[in-house]
């Protein structure tokens, strides 16, 4: 499995979970979860996801570091204020939050199942990959780093 680390862009990881959440409710709807402001709700976790994805960008941007997720160990900078101070992956985060807008959006019990699918996908092929260049960049600092600071939130 070492074959797929890197090696997926997380915008398509994204797509294909969201397709599958997509499958899944579409065939397995049986149980169908309404709510008042459903709509909303999923409005308001899909722009926090958005929002968490471009101000992150924008951080390594300003800190002139890449962003290519398939390239970490082009990393020039360690990234530790704004959003990074709560979360060492909040642009995955801010993918996570537009699953679970795309889910709720859904209205299927059945759609959920792409949540846990997508977050076991990323620490194991993205984030752990990602986790073992930095540390290998930047040694001790990243190690506390990783210490102070939780993987998602």
């Amino acid at each position: 499995m070492k074959q797929l680390e890197l090696k997926v862009l997380p915008v398509f990881v994204v797509l294909i979970t969201a397709t599958l959440m997509w499958l899944f409710s579409n065939t397995y709807y049986f149980i169908r979860i309404q709510f008042e402001y459903q709509q909303v709700a999923a409005i308001v976790f899909t722009v926090t996801g958005l929002l968490c994805i471009l101000v992150s960008a924008w951080r390594f941007k300003s800190a002139d570091t890449t962003v290519n997720p398939m390239r970490p160990s082009e990393t020039k900078t360690l990234v530790t204020k704004g959003l990074y101070r709560f979360s060492r992956n909040p642009m995955y985060f801010g993918m996570l939050l537009l699953l679970v807008g795309w889910a709720i959006l859904l209205f299927t019990l059945t759609s959920w199942l792409g949540i846990p699918l997508f977050i076991w996908y990323m620490n194991q092929f993205q984030i752990k990959p990602e986790e073992a260049i930095l540390q290998k960049t930047f040694g001790e600092g990243y190690q506390k780093y990783m210490a102070q600071v939780r993987r998602w939130i």
